[in-house]
């Protein structure tokens, strides 16, 4: 496998990695800039806030969402990784783990003059190991807060639930919020566009993923939480997916 194609398999949790790192970088530099102001002024403290002087200036004067709709961006990239990052971590994600295992072995147990040579292998698959395990950690947090988010929001619209899916998992990740926007009422569901019903076998596998999806997260609160929640948040996921079906069909329930 050609090493670019599969970096640009694992973009989104690549930048979603780096975002991460930002925010914490960030992070810890406020808490530093915190403590460093108790203390008296000297000349490389000065040169520090005047290139955040000039910093912020630029970001000011040219800010990047003014060029690119970053929310939009991170929700197509979310989609992305929702549609394939499953399959990836679950197929080259092992890949890669059995063969940084086999790496370890042969630097262990292998000949004394080869074990240099192996270190770029044993790096090269461990770091995309570590990424397809970092992924996977990503997407079964995402699932959990959507589950909570489900339950609190018991008929939150499936159209504005698989958004805040995508911009969870996204490279941004987005937080859930407390309150749902859009609902639906369980006793009238119509989702009739004035267009035709959408069927074929395309709408049918897009409902059995996210009902894999689902059932995934329904088995991962379960765990965590216990079984009175997850039997809770089982009848709320019920009535979701039906509706999820519905909208994908373009179907109407009343």
């Amino acid at each position: 496998m050609s090493h670019w194609l599969l970096v640009l398999m694992y973009i989104v949790p690549i930048i979603g990695t780096l975002a991460s790192m930002r925010r914490k970088t960030l992070s810890l530099i406020s808490i530093g800039d915190s403590l460093r102001r108790l203390l008296p002024e000297d000349k490389y403290y000065r040169k520090v806030r005047l290139w955040e002087e000039k910093y912020t200036a630029w970001r000011t004067k040219y800010p990047i969402h003014s060029l690119i709709n970053l929310d939009n961006l991170n929700r197509f990239a979310g989609k992305i990784e929702y549609a394939f990052g499953h399959l990836r971590d679950y197929t080259i994600g092992l890949f890669m783990m059995a063969f940084f295992v086999f790496d370890i072995t042969l630097m262990l147990f292998g000949d004394v003059e080869t074990r240099g040579q192996q270190f770029p292998s044993l790096f090269y698959h461990g770091f995309f190991a570590l990424l397809s395990l970092w992924s996977y950690r990503r997407h079964v947090s995402a699932g959990i807060m959507l589950t909570e988010f489900m339950r609190v929001n018991p008929h939150v619209h499936p159209q504005e639930f698989f958004e805040h899916y995508y911009r969870r998992v996204g490279p941004s990740a987005v937080p859930v919020p407390a309150k749902a926007a859009r609902v639906v009422d369980p006793t009238n569901i119509s989702y009739l566009t004035g267009k035709k019903a959408k069927l074929g076998y395309w709408p049918l596998i897009r409902g059995l993923y996210d009902t894999a999806i689902f059932a995934r997260s329904a088995y991962k609160a379960l765990e965590s939480v216990g079984p009175e929640y997850g039997r809770d948040v089982f009848d709320v996921m019920a009535s979701l997916w039906g509706s999820r079906m519905l909208q994908l069909l373009r179907q109407s329930w009343w």
